[in-house]
């Protein structure tokens, strides 16, 4: 699977009276929760509160690298450090963050992280 580079690309977040301009490469990942979706990034700043579903960050960021791991989180490709390959099924992000891969999820992320 061929992902486009994320160099100085821009993606506009609105969060309630604020518009944020963040390079995409600092995203480390993406949870939802209901409607709203938290975009974390690497460098530990507080997470934006954006009123999107995690579906239309799917679709926006796919061809960056972001990849759906679960129903609820969205990860950057780019900020892995480490996959975990005992039974816990977690990827440890840039920033330190430990996400949880679903079962369905786990042998397709596996193979793209090793390629």
């Amino acid at each position: 699977m061929k992902f486009i580079a994320q160099n100085d690309l821009k993606i506009t977040l609105k969060e309630k009276r604020k518009t944020h301009r963040v390079f995409i490469k600092d995203i480390s990942y993406i949870q939802s929760s209901s409607y709203l979706s938290s975009v974390h990034f690497i460098d530990g700043r507080k997470p934006i509160i954006v009123a999107k579903l995690l579906k239309y960050f799917e679709e926006e960021l796919g061809i960056y690298g972001f990849l759906r791991i679960c129903r609820n989180t969205l990860f950057n490709k780019r900020n892995v450090q480490l996959l975990y390959t005992d039974n816990t099924r977690k990827i440890l992000m840039d920033g330190g963050a430990k996400l949880t891969i679903s079962c369905r999820k786990y042998s397709k992320i596996n193979q793209i992280l090793k390629n």
